[in-house]
């Protein structure tokens, strides 16, 4: 990871006992949404038949590594 931004999402659930892509949110995943891929061919962290790249999960709810991250609280 190169420490820029590859999409934008909405953080969808913080519950840590929420099954997503066959994963437990856990204290290590967050559920989002993404809405837009600034890097289309990105991979994914958890990939399944479906998505694999950003551009496949654009609108899809997916696990998302919490440490990559940022949010924006305004």
């Amino acid at each position: 990871m190169t420490g820029q931004p590859v999409a934008n999402a909405i953080i969808m659930s913080l519950d840590k006992s929420k099954m997503v892509m066959g994963k437990s949110l856990g204290e290590e995943y967050y559920e989002v949404a993404i809405l837009f891929a600034y890097k289309p061919n990105a991979p994914l962290f958890v990939k399944d038949n479906e998505r694999k790249t950003i551009q496949d999960a654009v609108g899809s709810h997916i696990v998302w590594f919490r440490d990559f991250v940022e949010l924006d609280e305004t």
